[in-house]
Protein backbone atom coordinates (compact mmCIF):
# COMPACT_ATOMS: atom_id res chain seq x y z
CA UNK A 1 0.00 0.00 0.00
CA UNK A 2 1.28 3.45 -0.90
CA UNK A 3 0.18 6.77 0.60
CA UNK A 4 1.49 10.08 -0.69
CA UNK A 5 0.70 13.61 0.43
CA UNK A 6 1.19 16.53 -1.91
CA UNK A 7 0.93 20.02 -0.46
CA UNK A 8 0.45 22.88 -2.89
CA UNK A 9 0.53 25.98 -0.69
CA UNK A 10 0.17 28.34 -3.64
CA UNK A 11 -3.17 26.64 -4.43
CA UNK A 12 -4.08 26.07 -0.77
CA UNK A 13 -4.65 22.36 -1.43
CA UNK A 14 -3.44 19.18 0.26
CA UNK A 15 -3.83 16.04 -1.87
CA UNK A 16 -3.76 12.51 -0.46
CA UNK A 17 -3.04 9.81 -3.05
CA UNK A 18 -3.38 6.15 -2.02
CA UNK A 19 -3.98 2.70 -3.47
CA UNK A 20 -5.72 0.98 -0.55
CA UNK A 21 -9.02 -0.17 -2.03
CA UNK A 22 -10.43 -0.78 1.47
CA UNK A 23 -9.60 2.71 2.81
CA UNK A 24 -12.72 4.86 2.64
CA UNK A 25 -11.49 8.40 3.33
CA UNK A 26 -14.32 10.75 4.29
CA UNK A 27 -12.22 13.47 5.98
CA UNK A 28 -8.59 14.41 6.53
CA UNK A 29 -6.94 16.17 9.47
CA UNK A 30 -3.46 17.43 10.28
CA UNK A 31 -2.59 18.22 13.90
CA UNK A 32 -0.29 21.04 15.01
CA UNK A 33 2.56 18.54 15.50
CA UNK A 34 2.14 17.21 11.95
CA UNK A 35 0.24 13.98 12.70
CA UNK A 36 -1.95 13.17 9.68
CA UNK A 37 -5.20 11.23 10.17
CA UNK A 38 -7.99 10.07 7.92
CA UNK A 39 -11.56 9.51 9.03
CA UNK A 40 -13.79 6.95 7.41
CA UNK A 41 -16.41 4.34 8.15
CA UNK A 42 -13.93 2.50 10.37
CA UNK A 43 -13.18 5.58 12.50
CA UNK A 44 -10.01 7.65 12.75
CA UNK A 45 -6.71 6.24 11.47
CA UNK A 46 -3.27 7.86 11.81
CA UNK A 47 -1.37 7.52 8.54
CA UNK A 48 1.85 9.38 9.34
CA UNK A 49 3.63 12.46 10.59
CA UNK A 50 4.91 15.36 8.54
CA UNK A 51 8.40 16.87 8.73
CA UNK A 52 9.00 20.51 9.63
CA UNK A 53 9.20 21.77 6.05
CA UNK A 54 6.05 19.87 5.02
CA UNK A 55 4.15 21.29 8.04
CA UNK A 56 5.08 24.74 6.74
CA UNK A 57 3.60 23.93 3.33
CA UNK A 58 0.45 22.38 4.81
CA UNK A 59 -0.08 25.47 6.99
CA UNK A 60 -1.29 27.33 3.85
CA UNK A 61 -3.71 24.59 2.78
CA UNK A 62 -7.43 25.13 3.33
CA UNK A 63 -8.90 22.26 1.34
CA UNK A 64 -8.13 18.60 0.72
CA UNK A 65 -8.57 16.19 -2.15
CA UNK A 66 -8.31 12.40 -1.96
CA UNK A 67 -7.29 10.32 -4.99
CA UNK A 68 -7.61 6.53 -4.83
CA UNK A 69 -5.54 4.71 -7.43
CA UNK A 70 -6.01 1.24 -8.89
CA UNK A 71 -2.73 0.44 -10.57
CA UNK A 72 -2.05 3.34 -12.91
CA UNK A 73 -5.75 4.31 -13.10
CA UNK A 74 -7.64 6.74 -10.90
CA UNK A 75 -10.41 4.71 -9.23
CA UNK A 76 -11.96 7.65 -7.35
CA UNK A 77 -11.19 11.28 -6.58
CA UNK A 78 -12.90 14.09 -4.77
CA UNK A 79 -12.76 16.83 -2.17
CA UNK A 80 -13.17 15.88 1.50
CA UNK A 81 -13.62 17.93 4.68
CA UNK A 82 -10.23 19.09 5.98
CA UNK A 83 -9.29 20.07 9.50
CA UNK A 84 -5.95 21.88 9.49
CA UNK A 85 -4.65 22.51 13.00
CA UNK A 86 -1.19 23.61 11.82
CA UNK A 87 -2.37 27.15 11.09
Amino acid sequence: MAIDLVARPIDGCLTLVHDDQEMDVRALSVEADGVVSVMGAGGKRVIGQLTGSMIGDVRSCRRAVVVRMFGSDVAAAGAVPFENRTA
